[in-house]
Order: C-alpha cells, then sequence, then structure tokens
C-alpha cells in the first residue's frame, strides 16, 4: 500500500523511507501505528519528483547535526581527565560544562577536565556543512 508492489528492488531504492516507517510503527519493540492512511501523514510516501530530484542531483546541499556528550562519572578522587577527537575543528558553537578548562581548548582543541560525580552533560555541540 505505501510503496505499490512491495519488492527486494523496491525496498533497496526506499530503504530509508522503510525505516522511518518501521521506526513509527514500533515504539519499544511493541506495535503502535500500524493504520497506512497514519502512516501516510507522519512520513509522505515516495513520489516521483522526490526521486527524480534525488536521481539529478544526487548531492547533499545542507547537512547539520546539533549533539551533546553526556557523561555518568563513577570514579573515586579527583581524576584528571582528557578527551581528544579526531577533527575538533569541525565543532561550531559548542558549549561546555564548567567543569572543563576552556583556554586548553582553545589553545590545543583538547577537552581537560576534573569531572563532577554523577551525571553532568559534558558539552554540546553543532557541526554544519554547506557546499
Amino acid at each position: 500500500d505505501y510503496f505499490g508492489v512491495c519488492s527486494e528492488p523496491v525496498i533497496k531504492d526506499n530503504v530509508v523511507v522503510v525505516y522511518e516507517v518501521l521506526e513509527e510503527m514500533l515504539d519499544n519493540g511493541f506495535p503502535l501505528a500500524t493504520e497506512s492512511n497514519i502512516l501516510k501523514e507522519l512520513i509522505k510516501p515516495p513520489t516521483i519528483l522526490r526521486t527524480v530530484v534525488n536521481t539529478i542531483t544526487g548531492s547533499t546541499i545542507t547537512a547539520e547535526i546539533q549533539g551533546v556528550i553526556d557523561a555518568c562519572v563513577k570514579l573515586t578522587g579527583m581524576p584528571d581527565l582528557t578527551l581528544s577527537f579526531m577533527n575538533p575543528r569541525l565543532l561550531d558553537d559548542v558549549s561546555f560544562h564548567p567543569c572543563v578548562r576552556f583556554k586548553r581548548w582553545e589553545s590545543e582543541r583538547i577537552l581537560s577536565f576534573i569531572p563532577p560525580d554523577g551525571n553532568f552533560r559534558l558539552l554540546s555541540y553543532h557541526v554544519s556543512a554547506q557546499k
């Protein structure tokens, strides 16, 4: 009903939409929304226009990621921790927990901190790439 004929090539061509539909249908492994009319409202079925646009361009125009790093620390004493990234220059608009030594991040792009006990948000960040 969603794709017309359900076959292996159709599923391969629409794998992202199939995943989105399954994600909406299930909640923690239990069926939630299985009515096709409701699913079509939540996730629009593939159209010929979308297929043509994706086939013609085949490239991403813009991409954005907003992320966080949450930590749960259960260490004794006052450990001095260091965290480095493969490509820290990609991170834009970074917001740190007060325990992070900001000057070291500015100079070396390395997170150095003495973490508080328990759960806390170490940092939140934004990554954007435009052509």
